[in-house]
């Protein structure tokens, strides 16, 4: 969890040797359940969040979802959507097996609320690359999210909705 109801700057985190043994979040019948995903964030407040790199997480089971970034809530009291996002790497990052939800960078927010600059180097689901060309397959991109780019890939194309 990158954070919930973060106020203020949060810059130039490093998140590096991470090894997932276990999971009990494929239970879960929530759906979209952000708590269970491997990289969650919820930025609904004022929140700015700069230059954030995740690195070297390896899972040994298959999760209910690999990312879950926001930055507009729908519960009452957590629809501002003020937060924003902008400068986060994913690399070499490796899940087996095919997560039961796809990834969800929902950029929905206000003031700006985006997400964007958005960089997969060598992140890996279920044995598979993640790169431009199949990357609707792995994640969702909703509202104000640009700037998406994937390394290691054949084409080391980028691709914005």
């Amino acid at each position: 969890m990158l954070g919930w109801n973060a106020v203020g700057e949060v810059a130039h985190v490093k998140v590096s040797g991470l090894d997932i043994i276990a999971s009990d979040c494929n239970a879960w019948k929530t759906p979209r359940a952000g708590n269970g995903a491997i990289v969650s964030l919820a930025n609904i407040k004022d929140a700015k969040y700069r230059d954030i790199v995740i690195e070297n997480v390896r899972s040994e089971v298959p999760v209910n979802q690999v990312f879950f970034l926001v930055t507009k809530g729908t519960a009452a009291g957590f629809d501002q959507g003020l937060g924003d996002v902008d400068g986060l790497v994913f690399r070499n990052i490796s899940v087996p097996g095919k997560p039961r939800l796809k990834g969800l960078f929902n950029g929905n927010g206000t003031n700006t609320g985006a997400i964007k600059n958005v960089t997969f180097d060598n992140v890996r689901i279920g044995g598979t690359l993640l790169t431009a060309e199949n990357a609707d397959q792995h994640i969702e991109q909703q509202g104000k999210t640009s700037e998406f780019t994937y390394t290691d890939s054949p084409a080391n194309k980028s691709k914005s909705p």
